[in-house]
């Protein structure tokens, strides 16, 4: 959601999510307030289920949905001005600014053995006398995804990018960012276009063992000759 954007004309005072077992769902909670409000807290509660289950707030993460100012659109269905992009990780108390979208990314991970059902919590906003209270519920299907992602994918990540964006300097630097990118990709099924471009495998190869047949350049499979038997 763009800073500027007006809030949706349909609402819900709660959040409701679906999800399998071992299944990240996320949601996204827009602060609009019309006072600027210091020092902003969030606190999420377990989710609790069926016969007593909770599905623990740590399994709970919240990010905050950040913008980078474009200036020069790429294409024209693009534009400029700021874009949401990055999520960095919520880190303690922010400031909302009055008549400016706050969004934040919050990210339910069900654990592979929650039974199936009904759970129910609540997110928690605050600041000073001002709290605001959304409740927060999920259905976890009687099913769950593999460990295993048996899709295929190819997400374009060059690690030039991660050094130009992070502002890194050595290698270590790199290894360890693009480490945390390839963790969290792993975590939601994505695979890089080229997970060893870090660590290039290179093979030497001198001669030519198999001695079987004889160099012909007729009908080549490629290049200039071949070996044919």
């Amino acid at each position: 959601i763009m800073k500027s954007a007006p809030a949706p004309v349909a609402s819900s005072a709660a959040v409701r999510l679906f999800a399998a077992r071992n299944e990240y769902e996320p949601f996204i909670i827009v602060l609009r307030p019309g006072r600027r409000l210091d020092r902003v807290r969030v606190e999420c509660g377990p989710l609790a289920g069926p016969g007593g289950a909770l599905i623990d707030a740590s399994r709970i993460a919240v990010c905050h949905v950040e913008y980078v100012k474009v200036s020069v659109p790429t294409d024209e269905a693009g534009a400029a001005g700021e874009w949401p992009d990055p999520l960095p990780p919520y880190d303690g108390p922010f400031t909302a600014w009055p008549g400016e979208n706050r969004p934040l990314w919050i990210t339910v991970f069900v654990p592979e053995d929650a039974p199936a059902g009904e759970y129910g919590g609540r997110l928690v906003l605050s600041s000073g006398a001002w709290r605001l209270d959304v409740p927060v519920s999920l259905r976890v299907w009687d099913f769950g995804l593999p460990r295993d992602s048996h899709l295929r994918s190819s997400f374009g990540m060059p690690t030039d990018f991660l050094r130009l964006y992070h502002n890194l300097e050595t290698k270590e630097e790199l290894e360890k960012v693009a480490d945390l990118y390839y963790q969290d990709l792993r975590s939601h099924r994505v695979a890089p276009r080229n997970p060893m471009e870090l660590y290039p495998m290179k093979v030497n190869v001198k001669g030519i063992c198999w001695r079987g047949g004889e160099f012909t350049g007729e009908s080549p499979h490629s290049g200039k000759r071949a070996v044919q038997a």
